[in-house]
């Protein structure tokens, strides 16, 4: 009797592999995969801005610098994630920027984004957009925060820390 279990048992599960297999081989096309080449850095201090009256200053961090190989032009996406913190009341930007070593700077979208003010250590997420890179260059992504300066002389700060910056690349 347990042999007769046995089989039955054994033999759905063949039937159910051999369909699975079938839908597998019937199932839609599969197109080539999209290559996708990824670069990250982390900073533990990152970008700043202050502001106070009519004279301020920019904190800048190195640059992340990557080679895109030959081949098709690519679409790029810059993601930053980082902790930051204000004083004042902004407004406060994130942009990153995207330059060919050697050549001009790439257009990104948006151009910049808002952040809201954060007097407590506030942690968020940004990405731009960045079509048409050519394969066979290097190329260098700047991010960067800022403000503006105030009338009243109140002051704009803002710092930014635990920054990972990471570009994604896909070709069309």
């Amino acid at each position: 009797m347990l042999t007769r279990r046995l089989a039955g048992v054994l033999a759905l599960t063949l039937t159910g592999l051999g369909g699975f297999a079938a839908s597998a081989a019937t199932g839609p096309s599969t197109k080539d995969p999209v290559p996708v080449q990824r670069v990250q850095r982390y900073y533990g201090t990152g970008p700043s801005a202050d502001y106070s009256g009519d004279s301020g200053g920019i904190g800048q961090v190195r640059p992340l610098r990557f080679a895109v190989p030959e081949g098709a032009t690519s679409t790029g996406v810059v993601e930053v994630s980082f902790q930051y913190r204000t004083k004042g009341k902004g407004p406060f930007v994130v942009h990153a920027g995207l330059e060919q070593v050697g050549g001009g700077d790439l257009v990104s979208r948006p151009d910049e984004l808002a952040l809201a003010p954060a007097p407590e250590p506030t942690s968020t997420t940004v990405r731009f957009l960045t079509p048409d890179i050519e394969g066979g260059h290097t190329y260098r992504v700047f991010v960067g925060v800022n403000s503006s300066f105030t009338s009243a002389g109140a002051g704009n700060h803002i710092s930014t820390r635990r920054m990972v910056v990471t570009v994604e690349l896909s070709t069309d």
